[in-house]
């Protein structure tokens, strides 16, 4: 999905469609314009399963980054 013209709210209808997909290892969302509320719905959506994020170039702002900052300290599968 990188680079795909993704916005907040189609990040967040990503975040809503994958919320129970437990399987999903990888997600490139790169050179997107993400935001701050997608990147918070990111931050919260995947917390169990992804072992690699994507988010270069993505513009999710001072408090988005605040949120991956926070959902990054706390993950465990990340590598």
């Amino acid at each position: 999905m990188h680079n795909n013209k993704i916005g907040e709210t189609g990040a967040q209808s990503i975040c809503e469609v994958l919320n129970s997909n437990f399987t999903l290892t990888s997600l490139h969302l790169g050179e997107n314009i993400i935001g701050e509320m997608g990147a918070k719905s990111i931050s919260c959506t995947f917390y169990f399963s992804l072992t690699s994020l994507d988010l270069s170039g993505a513009q999710i702002g001072d408090d988005g980054t605040k949120s991956i900052c926070g959902f990054l300290k706390s993950n465990s599968t990340l590598k």
